[in-house]
């Protein structure tokens, strides 16, 4: 499943704050932080985002960098405030 943003959470994206703009370093502990935020494990966040696991590792060590959609739907990801709990 692919995570997907309700359109009326969606806000729309100053380009200015896009990742695009973000270091690799900044990318890899915002990703850390928003798994740990949520209480996810690599392998739990990655089959609620809808990306392979190993990916998502290597985005965390900074081995890869997501480009295009991968990184606009992260954008979406990490924009979103936490989901109360139940």
């Amino acid at each position: 499943m692919v995570y997907q943003v309700p359109p009326e959470k969606q806000k729309k994206l100053d380009p200015t704050k896009s990742m695009t703009y973000f270091s690799c370093v900044e990318l890899k502990e915002k990703l850390k932080a928003k798994r740990a935020e949520l209480g996810l494990t690599q392998v739990q966040a990655a089959k609620e985002w809808g990306i392979p696991a190993m990916t998502l590792s290597q985005w965390e060590q900074g081995r890869r960098t997501p480009r295009g959609l991968a990184l606009r739907q992260l954008e979406q990801i990490l924009s979103q405030p936490r989901q109360p709990s139940d």
